[in-house]
């Protein structure tokens, strides 16, 4: 059988994934005919078919683009798959049962890794903003890099570019191992809590594939971690530079205020110099990101004062402490947390930033799993929001797990208003529990709820005025 090394054709299972539309963006750039399923359509999939690229929302095999079917185009075609799709799709089965060459996203994206110098930022938490800034010191300095992002970037409007340097910015993603197929040059870790605990059994397990990940790393090469979880890393030969926001590492900031367009902080470098910084972006947690970034950056020989510069016009990420509203005091903010410590991060953002207003949040759990394994720490970390309004879980790739529901997180959150309520009852909620900050949070399909807050934000000043 003549494998090819490289395809003509590529079919994407789950192409409206933020991952998998970068890689399709990625073969489309490379002049490969690529196609794809997704069980709904959305603005990932609506802009890949806006740039040519054929989407299919059925599970039929007889709906794939005729030419992806050709027997005589078999041998030089990929299917790549997602682990977030189920196992079960016709199509897939199709694929399987006819000999097609199938491979996971991580594997193609590993190979891709390959070719270039490529920097992985890994970590449960921080990452895609990490990359975020990272390829924006870049491409700010003079490096045309190529960068897969697990978000949309506000700088470009997109998860994905494509560049010419050989460098390669790539987000690491620990869920089913995935950052374990990568070939880094250099790596952050921006964090290492317990987290996808369905498919490591215990944070130990966990901790031992981020170890794996940073032995990878090439000898020569940055290997960047928050100093909070330098510790796991000290049995390696791999040298090890630490970064924080509030104490002393081999990077780290210091004199950190927040204010109403950002926070002002100095950025400390590991051989000595400080440089003032204004970052435009909200949110204690995203210092710690622009100092990763900026040592990676540092480390690839990007001077301090440059990497400040970009810092400073650099506008983060959709959907990361994201404020989409503001309005006579009144603010609304869509974030993707969802895990207990991201939860807390932004409860910690909220009150630098607005130290005296009420802040509501509208939490959608993600995951039955994750809400059983973390349920204490989701309700203690929902607790430190003055009202909390609970949609059920979203199940994303999951069945329901009996007794694990948004009633049982709900009982347990201390905060002195709490509701379950229906995505048709928000604004309810809202309008009988007035707050100056509300929060809409979750990785599932809460941000669809955004721009009906906004339009009934809007509505109700209007009525004001």
């Amino acid at each position: 059988m003549n494998r090819t090394a490289q395809p003509v054709f590529v079919y994407l299972v789950g192409t409206g994934g933020i991952g998998m539309s970068a890689l399709a963006r990625w073969y489309m750039q490379a002049g490969i005919r690529v196609a794809g399923y997704d069980k709904t359509p959305g603005a990932v999939t609506k802009s890949l078919e806006a740039d040519g690229m054929p989407v299919i929302y059925e599970d039929r095999v007889n709906a794939i683009p005729s030419d992806f079917l050709l027997p005589e185009n078999k041998e030089k075609m990929w299917v790549v798959f997602t682990p977030a799709v189920p196992t079960d799709l016709s199509i897939l089965e199709f694929f399987r049962s006819n000999g097609y060459q199938i491979k996971k996203r991580a594997e193609v994206l590993g190979q891709i890794s390959t070719l270039h110098k490529t920097f992985a930022i890994a970590g449960t938490h921080g990452k895609t903003t990490t990359s975020a800034a990272l390829t924006h010191i870049l491409k700010h300095c003079g490096n045309d890099c190529t960068a897969f992002v697990g978000g949309i970037t506000k700088n470009y409007e997109t998860n994905f570019l494509f560049g010419n340097s050989g460098t390669m910015v790539a987000e690491a993603d620990e869920f089913d191992k995935s950052f374990l197929k990568l070939s880094p040059a250099g790596a952050v870790i921006t964090s290492v809590e317990a987290d996808h605990l369905d498919i490591y059994g215990s944070g130990k397990e966990l901790e031992k594939s981020f170890i794996e990940f940073a032995s990878i790393v090439k000898h020569d090469g940055p290997l960047v971690v928050n100093s909070k979880y330098a510790h796991i890393f000290k049995s390696l030969p791999h040298s090890i530079l630490t970064y924080s926001s509030h104490e002393k590492s081999d990077f780290f900031a210091s004199d950190i205020q927040a204010s109403n367009e950002g926070i002002d902080f100095n950025f400390n470098f590991r051989k000595g110099e400080k440089i003032a910084t204004h970052l435009p972006v909200f949110g204690i947690h995203n210092i710690e990101n622009a100092i990763a970034a900026g040592a990676l950056a540092y480390e690839s020989g990007i001077a301090p004062k440059d990497i400040c510069n970009a810092l400073e016009t650099f506008t983060g990420v959709v959907r990361r402490f994201d404020v989409r509203y503001k309005n006579n005091g009144q603010v609304l903010i869509d974030d993707y947390a969802h895990h207990p410590d991201e939860l807390n991060a932004l409860a910690n953002s909220v009150k630098l930033h607005f130290p005296t207003k009420k802040a509501t949040i509208i939490f959608q759990p993600h995951l039955y799993t994750r809400t059983r394994d973390f349920a204490n720490g989701f309700s203690s970390a929902l607790s430190r929001f003055d009202q909390v309004c609970l949609l059920d879980i979203y199940p994303a790739r999951e069945l329901p797990i009996p007794g694990i529901t948004s009633t049982m997180l709900l009982k347990n959150i201390t905060s002195p208003v709490k509701a379950l309520c229906e995505r048709h009852e928000v604004s309810g909620f809202l309008s009988d529990n007035p707050s100056d900050i509300i929060i809409t949070a979750g990785a599932g399909d809460i941000e669809t709820l955004v721009p009906e807050l906004i339009h009934w934000l809007k509505e109700k000043h209007e009525k004001i005025s």
